[in-house]
């Protein structure tokens, strides 16, 4: 596992020349790591956090070559297996919704809150209200 200063690096240099939004990928990506961060989540969610749509998704692709050896060098296996879940379901939202991984579920709610940061979309915030009345969050 790399150090979290590497890790960030690494997405800076991998992912800053790729649009994502209003800016760009590393950004986005940073943006979910410091949230996670600031709610004083565990390394591994943290790190999920920073690499957690590396894959790409359904709805997104940043084109990358990446395996899934090489995040699990920077970032461990506990947080590269989340990131896998987290771009490779289908229907994201719903399949987590059903799912009972804590830990998938904070990525997914704390990626939807720096989604709404950056785009302020009120359809964000009624995923964001699914995520609480099932799992009965305040």
């Amino acid at each position: 596992m790399k150090s979290t200063n590497e890790c960030i690096q690494y997405i800076i240099n991998k992912c800053k020349s790729i649009p994502h939004g209003d800016s760009n990928f590393a950004n986005h990506l940073m943006g979910v790591y410091s949230l996670m961060l600031y709610s004083n989540a565990p390394e591994h969610l943290c790190l999920a956090g920073l690499f957690h749509s590396i894959y790409g998704s359904e709805a997104f692709d940043p084109k990358l070559n990446i395996t899934r050896e090489e995040v699990i060098d920077y970032i461990g296996k506990e947080a590269e297996e989340l990131v896998f879940l987290f771009c490779f379901f289908r229907n994201r939202d719903n399949t987590i919704l059903k799912s009972k991984n804590k830990d998938l579920i904070y990525l997914s709610i704390i990626h939807l809150q720096a989604l709404y940061n950056s785009m302020k979309d009120e359809n964000i915030l009624s995923v964001i209200e699914d995520y609480k009345k099932v799992y009965h969050l305040l």
